[in-house]
């Protein structure tokens, strides 16, 4: 006969003595897991600690790099202001030594004056009072002034007199016409105006419209003959008939008044034929188009992203012509009644001026590009 194996009741006592046990291995277990915690935390401080050397050690060797050529640029910089320097002094001498020139040849041209009126004003003698031993002597001719008038009468000078002396011309006519002025100039010199025909109208309407569209907006420009050459080879856009409308009517209207004052017979200018349709369509920036502009991989050197992204966020927000974003200066930020603006105005310093006298305005900073600038 078999008997079941008796089962040991369990005591109160047993019961403590097991969860004791169980609090103690669960202790045990979580001292462990923490200190596993602890150790991961060490091993990527380490490792951080490791890339921060190693990029402090790669900054180091650019700085040490980039210092010799800052040395360089440093070395460069002063050496053109030294050239800068020394072209200055011999500007400024050369203008002393041509103010004396002219000081020089504007007292021969009264001796020469003083001395041939002397010689017409002096009464000839008859051919019963010269004495008999002297021979007859041919009559002097009269002194005239036409040549000097001529050279009086130079485009510059009627220019002077006539547009950029007249206090009721206005600051885009006086602008306007020095820019017209400099260019014909430069193509066929100072000419007198009785030598402008139509041929000099019409050799100068061929020059003004194989133009680069370019010329002039930036300082370093190449000369008036040698653009049209770069412009024809590298396929250029040219200026537009407008804008050669515009010159022939600055000069016309020069004209105008001395056919009127019967300094020259006829006016070279008037009656020619432009095309003024619009050689491009205008439009709108696509969005397509804005965020390629704005996502786009900035590769300049010479300049930073950021101030990459300034212009693009200015032009975005503001509408400022390219040129006059790049002209900004910080005494341009003004305060308005309490509105942030940009003063867009005349430098006397370096004398850019905007495209016209309209140009010169106040622009408010929106909120949005300021909260983007932030």
């Amino acid at each position: 006969m078999t008997t079941e194996p008796t089962q040991k009741s369990l005591t109160a006592v047993d019961i403590i003595r097991f969860y004791e046990q169980f609090v103690k291995d669960w202790e045990n277990y979580h001292n462990v897991r923490l200190k596993e915690e602890e150790a991961k935390h060490e091993v990527e401080m380490a490792q951080q600690a490791l890339r921060t050397k190693a990029y402090t050690q790669q900054v180091d060797t650019f700085l040490d790099i980039i210092a010799g050529h800052f040395e360089q640029t440093d070395a460069f910089l002063n050496g053109l202001k030294q050239t800068q320097a020394v072209g200055a002094a011999v500007t400024k001498t050369r203008e002393a030594m041509l103010r004396d020139e002219i000081a020089g040849l504007r007292k021969l041209v009264v001796d020469i004056k003083a001395s041939g009126s002397a010689i017409t004003s002096a009464p000839a003698l008859s051919a019963e009072e010269r004495p008999e031993d002297e021979p007859p002597q041919a009559l002097l001719p009269p002194v005239t002034t036409k040549r000097k008038n001529t050279k009086a009468q130079t485009i510059s000078a009627m220019a002077q007199r006539f547009v950029l002396n007249d206090a009721s011309k206005s600051a885009d006519t006086i602008k306007g016409t020095k820019t017209t002025l400099d260019l014909f100039i430069e193509a066929f010199g100072d000419l007198p105006v009785s030598q402008v025909t139509g041929t000099t109208a019409g050799d100068f309407h061929d020059l003004l419209l194989g133009l680069p569209a370019t010329h002039g907006k930036s300082k370093n420009r190449l000369p008036v003959r040698k653009a049209v050459e770069a412009a024809k080879e590298q396929g250029l856009e040219t200026v537009s008939g407008k804008t050669v409308k515009n010159h022939f009517s600055r000069l016309s209207s020069l004209w105008s008044v001395l056919v009127q004052r019967e300094i020259v017979a006829k006016n070279p200018w008037a009656q020619w034929s432009f095309n003024t349709t619009k050689k491009t369509e205008r439009r709108c920036w696509t969005d397509e188009e804005l965020a390629l502009l704005t996502q786009a991989q900035w590769e300049h050197r010479g300049i930073s992203r950021r101030t990459y992204a300034g212009m693009v966020n200015v032009a975005l927000y503001t509408g400022l012509r390219l040129g006059e974003i790049c002209n900004l200066r910080g005494q341009d930020i003004e305060n308005i009644q309490g509105v942030a603006c940009f003063h867009v105005r005349p430098h006397p310093e370096d004398g850019w001026s905007p495209k016209s006298a309209a140009g010169t305005r106040l622009v408010p900073i929106t909120p949005s590009s300021l909260r983007r600038a932030s």
